[in-house]
């Protein structure tokens, strides 16, 4: 077993519908530098521009070596790259000449240019580092032909979570990405998008779920430049290899300490005096959390200033996109361990997940419902809140099941949450979601209308309704839903309206 499955199984062999898992394994994150994988063949010249835009633009210097003698550089210095360093290695000695470790420190981009995989994994293995260190930096690597896939597990694995080349061994290591890229065609991978260029398909290969039948094995084609993304992708290869998510018997919807305060978007009501009320008045520590795929926010969030407006007078916010500070950096963690309550912003929900999903600062969010406090949100921030997470795709909101992304941070479990509800016309997608997990409890909510729950009751406010999806229990008259306005109160486990 490799040692990325085993992370994966580790982590998801914890109990089925847990929502903060420590063990988890880490997610591929955001790529430092690019890739560039091309196919048999002809490399397109199109994929030479991408590699030279990758490494920084004209005049970036590039490192060619082969294992198997000269190739031709006049191409890449076309491309306008400078003139490159062309390394010849036939022996794992000759690969850890200081030469070669001096062209790598300067250098903006290396291609690996013919042979095969084995025979460049075996000859650069000493230098493996080193070319890591190229991409960390942010600099581009890349690939054609059989020499692609050094780049992937078997090879040199200097790109995570992915093989390169066949297919066919997708059933064996299925915690991995599996990309195939046609004859005279090239891959390109930036940040978290992967596209292809070229004549030719470039396609994204993953295993059959181990635990849903429904989820066999799924291709991704990325031709004529359709994009994909990379983290989606390694996510849902990743839990398709380990346990069943969601359970077939979720953990039952209750917060048996502290509250929550779900709102759909839009204006809200009284919402913030009630949170502020709630977390223990106006000297409480409350914490905001943008929503945001920024790296850095210079600015303090408008949603502060509201809270101050409403009365708060110990109010900070937090954000980050590097997981890492969210498992030990004081200035994110401290203010979780003091809060009262918690303000999660709108967006797109799949930020959350990135930055603090089964982190340290994903703990302590769970702690401040322990203690009693209040976890609040509107449209992103209300999704979130749900054991399973509605439209998480990075790709765009249309669609309600985002394989990758189909974990919320927990707060409420066994359910799912969708926001804008009435205005944006989400009643068939809920259902869709209801037909694929009927054993969840779907919540849709309208703009301007709130469900606070505590225990096991959800109490309406606002200016609209809160759907209740119930499966097991359909309502008469051919809806599949039981709509509520302000003021009615629905039992979200016994699932009837009180």
């Amino acid at each position: 077993m490799t040692r990325a499955a085993a992370f994966a199984l580790a982590a998801l062999a914890s109990a089925a519908g847990a929502q903060y898992d420590a063990d988890a394994p880490e997610p591929l994150g955001k790529l430092a530098g690019g890739f560039v994988i091309g196919g048999a063949g002809e490399l397109p010249g199109e994929a030479r521009d991408w590699l030279l835009q990758l490494a920084g633009g004209s005049g970036a210097k590039l490192v060619v070596l082969s294992v198997e003698g000269p190739v031709e550089l006049p191409p890449w210095e076309e491309a306008g790259f400078a003139v490159p360093r062309l390394v010849v290695a036939r022996t794992p000695g000759e690969a850890r000449s200081g030469d070669l470790a001096a062209a790598l420190a300067g250098a903006d981009a290396v291609w690996l240019a013919g042979g095969r995989a084995a025979r460049h994994a075996e000859v650069f293995a000493g230098i493996r580092h080193a070319l890591l260190e190229v991409h960390l930096r942010g600099g581009a690597l890349g690939a054609d032909g059989d020499a692609a896939a050094t780049l992937g597990a078997g090879g040199l694995a200097l790109l995570p979570g992915c093989t390169v080349g066949d297919p066919s061994r997708v059933g064996d290591e299925p915690e991995l990405v599996h990309l195939e890229v046609a004859r005279d065609t090239a891959l390109v991978l930036r940040g978290r998008s992967v596209f292809a260029v070229g004549r030719g398909d470039a396609r994204a290969h993953l295993a059959a779920s181990a635990t849903n039948a429904a989820r066999g094995p799924r291709i991704v084609s990325m031709r004529g430049r359709q994009v994909a993304d990379l983290i989606a992708l390694s996510r849902a290869a990743v839990a398709r290899a380990g346990t069943a998510f969601p359970a077939d018997a979720p953990p039952a919807p209750r917060v048996p300490n502290g509250h929550l305060l779900i709102v759909g978007g839009g204006e809200l009501p009284d919402t913030l005096s009630r949170f502020i009320e709630l977390a223990g008045g106006p000297d409480a520590p409350l914490v905001f959390i943008p929503c945001s795929s920024r790296e850095v926010i210079e600015k303090e969030p408008g949603t502060v200033g509201r809270l101050r407006e409403a009365g708060a007078r110990n109010v900070t916010w937090i954000h980050t996109k590097d997981r890492r500070r969210s498992d030990a950096d004081p200035s994110i963690l401290g203010p979780l361990r003091e809060a009262r309550g918690i303000w999660f912003g709108g967006g797109r929900q799949w930020n959350f997940v990135d930055s603090y999903a089964n982190t340290a600062a994903h703990e302590l969010m769970h702690a401040v419902l322990e203690r009693g406090g209040v976890i609040g949100g509107s449209s992103a921030g209300a999704s979130i809140q749900a054991s399973y997470l509605a439209r998480g795709d990075p790709l765009g909101n249309g669609n309600i099941i985002a394989e990758g992304y189909e974990r919320g941070l927990g707060f409420l479990t066994g359910v799912a949450i969708d926001q804008h509800f009435t205005k944006r016309g989400r009643h068939r997608d809920m259902t869709a979601l209801k037909n694929a997990f009927p054993q969840l409890l779907g919540i849709g909510v309208d703009e301007a209308t709130e469900l606070h729950v505590h225990g096991t009751v959800g109490e309406v406010r606002g200016v609209g309704r809160v759907f209740f999806y119930d499966r097991e229990r359909p309502t008469r008259g051919g809806e599949d839903f039981t709509a509520l306005e302000a003021g009615a109160r629905y039992d979200l486990v016994e699932r009837r309206v009180l």
